[in-house]
């Protein structure tokens, strides 16, 4: 079969380009990779902004020029919860109650400087301080998506 052909030509290759070289001295001589070196050199490590980054790609309403707004003041979903921890905290010393929502405008004007972006605000306080991850039928799963609840 034209596998089996492919393989066959393929390990003749590998045998002739190796020669009598050990696997150390083919290493040495850069012939053979390890996989971790291959991957380093393949896929470069991005830093962990640009990971989150493009985790909130998959929240309705983000675009890259938001995202990139939002990266600039916190960095990584740590800095951002903990932001948003604060943020409840002065809500709540400032004499609103729990669960106000004001609680949820942290990004409102930092996601599209010069904009308020209130809904979008609210999605995102909602993605990150949401205690379970919501099921297409729920109401947070609603609220994430800007749909009215179900049900």
């Amino acid at each position: 079969s034209d596998t089996m052909g492919f393989l066959a030509e393929a390990v003749r290759r590998l045998a002739a380009a190796a020669g009598a070289r050990s696997p150390a001295q083919l290493a040495a001589d850069g012939v053979l990779r390890t996989y971790a070196r291959f991957c380093a050199e393949a896929k470069p490590a991005r830093p962990r902004s640009a990971e989150f980054g493009a985790m909130l790609l998959s929240i309705d309403g983000m675009t890259p020029p938001k995202i990139e707004n939002l990266l600039a003041h916190y960095p990584t979903a740590r800095a951002v919860c903990e932001a948003l921890e604060a943020h409840c905290a002065r809500c709540r010393a400032s004499g609103l109650p729990p669960g106000a929502k004001e609680e949820e405008w942290l990004f409102e004007k930092i996601i599209e400087p010069g904009h308020s972006r209130k809904a979008l605000s609210q999605k995102l306080s909602i993605f990150f301080t949401a205690r379970d991850y919501p099921s297409e039928q729920s109401g947070t799963a609603a609220r994430l998506a800007g749909a009215a609840p179900q049900g």
